[in-house]
């Protein structure tokens, strides 16, 4: 099935167990559709520990790949995968070899949550502070849900983050202008994770419901790591970036196509090994 198919020794993943000594961790993390298994949100997640930095590479649900489906997204390795019979577990470890040939670095853990999960993690937490940009708001009605957003900080809860997250029908970019508002609830969710952080609320996540979460962690793995870094993240550097590229047009339906030598300028820049990266 893999595009890059030959070098899962790249993404091979053993989970978070294996991370005790490491200074540096990469984990992909993905939103998935409740319905269609889509994975909706993907994000690369690398923190280094030696100088207390943090990147999150939004790459978009369109990206273009050149694999076995018949939709050549990004977004549809996931379903296909799950449609053909495998595993949760072994989709998300597919869509991690795929999206390692992509960053040119073995991705170490997965995390993969439904819209319920998300929820309930940002309720765990307190709900977050959204700030909306000047000139932008967003209103989304369906049934007995509903979102309404206007310029300046608006407090949500779980539920409402969701909605404001899924967005995209008022954005006049579509998905890459949903990008942007996830880029803005990143921000928001790790400012209020920063700030509440502490044993009792870490152990609430880790020993969470895990109905609606994929992950190849085990809770106290997990835990042990929040704790590890816990006293830096008031003063981690956080960076946010796209991989580099263009939306258009081809067969009569819209892509992501990456620029490939702008990403590996980028990779690089955030510290990521591209060796290996960009085969496709």
């Amino acid at each position: 099935f893999g595009i890059a198919s030959g070098k899962k020794d790249i993404a091979k993943s053993n989970g978070f167990s294996e991370l005790a000594n490491k200074n540096n961790y990469t984990f992909l993390v993905c939103g998935i559709d409740d319905a269609a298994e889509n994975t909706d949100a993907i994000i690369v997640f690398d923190y280094d520990l030696r100088n207390n930095s943090a990147s999150f590479i939004q790459i978009p649900r369109d990206t273009y790949i050149n694999a076995d489906c018949k939709v050549k997204k990004i977004n549809s390795i996931y379903p296909t995968l799950r449609n053909k019979g495998s595993s949760k577990e072994d989709a998300m470890n597919e869509l991690c070899l795929e999206i390692s040939q992509v960053i040119g670095k073995k991705i170490d853990g997965y995390v993969g949550y439904t819209t319920g999960a998300l929820a309930r993690i940002i309720d765990i937490i307190g709900g977050i502070d959204i700030v909306i940009p000047s000139g932008v708001s967003v209103s989304d009605e369906d049934g007995n849900n509903h979102i309404n957003l206007r310029e300046g900080n608006n407090h949500l809860s779980g539920e409402a983050a969701v909605r404001f997250v899924r967005y995209r029908s008022g954005y006049s970019l579509g998905d890459l202008g949903r990008i942007d508002a996830q880029k803005l609830f990143l921000s928001a969710f790790i400012k209020k994770l920063k700030s509440s952080i502490n044993f009792t609320t870490a152990m609430k996540l880790a020993l969470n419901d895990k109905d609606g979460i994929i992950t190849n962690s085990r809770a106290m793995d997990v835990l042990n790591i929040g704790l590890k870094i816990r006293g830096r993240l008031s003063q981690v550097n956080l960076r946010y970036s796209n991989l580099p590229g263009m939306a258009k047009e081809a067969s009569g339906k819209w892509y992501y196509f990456v620029n490939k030598n702008a990403s590996v300028q980028m990779l690089d820049a955030l510290g990521f090994n591209t060796e290996g990266g960009f085969d496709k």
